[in-house]
């Protein structure tokens, strides 16, 4: 088996479940750092985050890699050597205008609960109110927002509720990284634990998730780490190379 790149989503992954309400396993994440130092492999992120966020988790983990990371949900690249933000070649201007009427219809939703996640470029994110499930909300916003059903797609998270252009997804951002690095996604480990992860694990050729994941994501994925979040990933991260003490 030959691994090329294994590319993982950020909360539930590496971070804690919780949207940003819990702070970030440190300790943890220090030894994620200290073992990829040592992995001849690649480690890129595929996640909902904002770009400033990607930068920041890059920074803390110590993945200056040539290769880019996904950022919003498929909408662009984050080259971490450069600074560069590649968006989604199907993003054209006329996307970009319609995104900013639907983004106006989108916060008005929160204000009767919720909040919006600010600072990104094209993916607009909800967080539910505490009345509401993560899935009550996401149908909720499927409602409110359904005269832009043609050309928006909502899925969610954990914890949010996320808004992209049609064709927009973490599916298309792994898409886009294969074709700008020239590796094959047969190639690559994909990790993730939630519903917004499940087109991006249909494209790699090895699926995989921590023991936190929904029961959707570990009936899809090839292996199913037997530790939760972080520690799932250095376990999967071990079981395909071999490389990485747990």
């Amino acid at each position: 088996m030959t691994i090329e790149l294994i590319i993982s989503d950020w909360e539930g992954c590496v971070g804690e479940p919780g949207g940003g309400r819990k702070p970030w396993p440190i300790k943890k994440m220090v030894s994620l750092r200290d073992a990829l130092r040592k992995l001849a492999v690649p480690f890129v992120l595929c996640t909902g985050r904002q770009f400033p966020y990607v930068e920041a988790t890059i920074q803390a983990l110590d993945i200056f890699s040539d290769i880019p990371s996904v950022a919003e949900n498929g909408v662009g690249l984050y080259y971490p050597k450069t600074k560069e933000v590649r968006l989604h070649p199907a993003i054209t201007p006329d996307i970009e205008k319609m995104m900013d009427r639907v983004r106006i219809r989108a916060y008005q939703i929160v204000t009767f609960g919720g909040t919006r996640g600010y600072g990104k470029e094209m993916c607009i994110s909800l967080d539910p109110p505490e009345t509401l499930s993560i899935e009550e909300f996401h149908e909720l916003v499927i409602k409110r927002l359904s005269e832009f059903s043609d050309a928006i797609q909502i899925s969610h998270s954990r914890s949010a509720v996320d808004i992209t252009p049609k064709g927009i997804n973490k599916g298309s951002g792994v898409e886009f990284l294969s074709e700008v690095s020239g590796i094959e996604l047969a190639a690559t480990v994909g990790i993730g634990d939630s519903q917004g992860d499940l087109a991006m694990l249909q494209l790699v050729g090895h699926p995989a998730c921590p023991a936190n994941a929904d029961d959707e994501v570990k009936r899809l994925v090839e292996y199913v780490s037997s530790y939760r979040t972080i520690d799932g990933v250095l376990d999967i991260i071990k079981h395909y190379t071999q490389e990485c003490p747990h």
